[in-house]
């Protein structure tokens, strides 16, 4: 943002994520969250880039709604681009390359991502329980999550298992 002043230029910027929102979800002590992360002089800067991009790229269009619930953003100078693949690594075989034996059913949605309240887990294990009542050879595999997970990710991983039991999905 300074060197496009100093240039007499335009800037674009992409939120991977909010300040303000990540400070509301956090959990634990504020105060020591607010040592370690810094929160005020962060969303601080955040709220002068809303003022001064001439374009934002937001990851999902719930972060425009978190953009406008905690910044009262209301521009429209924004483009959702969803964050990408490294398809070097996760792309289709190559002609004689061996496909590698993993242990997931032939028919399968796969879910992949850190556990976290904005990655929407609940409402896909809610629509895949529509689903599986049309698609009987459909499964869903969820991969993700840390090896240690804080008390956050962990209340989620226990509401996750309660969809899960709620819509008798544990076998699919």
């Amino acid at each position: 943002m300074n060197l496009a002043n100093k240039l007499n230029y335009f800037f674009i910027h992409t939120f991977h994520s909010l300040g303000a929102w990540k400070r509301e979800h956090m959990g634990g002590d504020p105060k020591k969250a607010e040592k370690m992360y810094r929160f005020k002089e962060r969303i601080k800067r955040e709220k002068v880039i809303f003022k001064k991009a001439a374009e934002l790229v937001m990851t999902s269009s719930a972060m425009i709604t978190s953009s406008k619930e905690y910044y009262n953003y209301t521009k429209k100078n924004h483009v959702v681009i969803p964050a990408g693949v490294n398809t070097d690594f996760f792309r289709p075989l190559k002609r004689g390359e061996k496909d590698r034996k993993i242990d997931v059913p032939q028919n399968y949605i796969f879910w992949v991502g850190r556990f976290d309240n904005n990655k929407g887990l609940d409402y896909l294990l809610r629509g895949f329980a529509e689903v599986m009542t049309k698609a009987k050879d459909l499964f869903l595999v969820i991969g993700g999550g840390s090896m240690k997970p804080k008390p956050r990710e962990e209340n989620l991983r226990k509401e996750i298992k309660r969809i899960i039991k709620k819509y008798e999905l544990s076998n699919r």
